[in-house]
């Protein structure tokens, strides 16, 4: 039995290294290691070079993408070069545990269907602010459930991810990841997945990390209007109890809205997909809820400000950044947003999106303070800070 781990990059060396070093240790030996460069940046492409090329002990090679195109395109090039009889995804600020593979090897040798059309997956655990929280999901999806009943009512917000799965290469081929999804990726992928008739197999122990304080995540960026997309454009995958699920656990949580036209909006797209009456209210009430909590952070932020504070950046671009500079455009004066992805003469709501480094002088010396924009990276953000303004330190306030 040999497997493939393909691993897509964009502007990672640092993190690759750590989840090349979780390969390195995995105690069975049988298996490539298929990194592609989605694009990255010259200097941090032959960071990811150098990385590669050190990596000797593993079986490895690199594939470059001449542009940026997004993770699932990355992952398609993997796969179409793997192989491997069964292939796994790593995401490159993931890791596993160093029994993952020989764990999957045994479900494998004992799984009495069709192997060629078998998903094996498995928990996994976030490392946020220092700490392994616990593992997600704690139960398997009953041969009865959906997938989308089983990310959005029964684990209410996914935990099929692309790190935790394993999915023969025949299936994997025959289905793929959708390219033109900037977000949603992994679901989308279990989604067709499962249209295409595969079966899915839960290792009850949880066998990957996702670090959440290194980078932004792709899913934190994406707005209400996204989610709500990709729900219309995959509904013929999700009963009416999954759409419900969907829309509250999943959009309403991003959905704070600002005026009754877009509650109204909303509102007319599920009920033109069928959810009607009183399946509705679990979905308001989240809504109702999330507004409030909205208002108290604002109020919360403007009361720890210094005085005299008025000319902001923001560091993140995200439903919080959006809803700040709704807000606040009457308080502060909003320089610009600093992202990660930033890409050429964006704008977010009317305002410069930039990469750090892509921020000029006179802006940095107009700022009053930086605004962390996030719940879950604050700490790598501090730090990135101070390596590039150091005398910004004392200015860092967490929306």
């Amino acid at each position: 039995m040999y497997f493939s781990v393909v691993i897509p990059v964009y502007n990672r060396s640092k993190e690759l290294i750590r989840a090349l070093r979780s390969l390195a240790r995995q105690t069975i030996k049988n298996f490539e290691v298929i990194v592609v460069d989605d694009g990255s940046v010259e200097k941090i492409a032959e960071e990811i070079r150098k990385v590669v090329s050190e990596a000797g002990e593993l079986n490895i090679q690199l594939l470059r993408h001449d542009k940026n195109i997004n993770g699932a395109a990355a992952r398609n090039t993997g796969i179409s070069k793997a192989q491997g009889e069964f292939i796994l995804f790593l995401d490159s600020d993931d890791t596993w545990q160093e029994s993952k593979l020989a764990k999957i090897q045994e479900a494998i040798k004992a799984y009495k269907g069709d192997k060629n059309n078998v998903v094996f997956h498995h928990p996994y655990q976030n490392f946020r602010a220092g700490k392994l929280e616990a593992a997600f999901p704690v139960v398997a999806k009953k041969e009865d459930e959906s997938v989308a009943y089983y990310s959005f009512v029964i684990n209410q917000i996914g935990g099929l991810q692309s790190s935790t799965l394993c999915v023969s290469a025949s299936l994997c081929k025959r289905v793929g990841f959708d390219p033109s999804l900037k977000g949603h990726q992994d679901w989308d992928f279990c989604l067709r997945l499962e249209a295409a008739h595969a079966q899915f197999f839960f290792l009850e122990e949880a066998l990957s990390v996702r670090y959440l304080g290194d980078n932004h995540s792709v899913a934190a960026s994406l707005n209400w209007q996204f989610s709500l997309e990709f729900l219309r454009k995959r509904q013929r995958h999700f009963s009416k109890t999954a759409k419900v699920g969907y829309l509250q656990n999943i959009i309403a949580r991003k959905a704070i809205y600002n005026d009754q036209s877009r509650e109204l909006l909303l509102n007319f797209i599920a009920l033109r997909m069928g959810i009607l009456g009183a399946a509705m209210w679990p979905f308001w009430r989240t809504v109702i809820k999330e507004r409030t909590r909205a208002r108290l952070r604002y109020r919360q932020f403007i009361y720890s400000l210094s005085p005299g504070i008025k000319n902001l950046i923001l560091w993140g671009k995200n439903n919080y950044s959006q809803k700040f500079i709704l807000h606040a455009s009457a308080t502060f004066n909003v320089l610009c947003i600093i992202d990660r992805n930033a890409e050429a003469d964006e704008k977010f709501f009317g305002v410069d999106v930039l990469a750090i480094h892509r921020v000029e002088e006179h802006t940095w010396k107009m700022c009053d303070a930086v605004v962390l924009m996030t719940d879950n990276h604050s700490g790598s953000m501090k730090k990135d800070l101070a390596q590039v303004r150091p005398e910004m330190s004392p200015f860092v306030y967490q929306y």
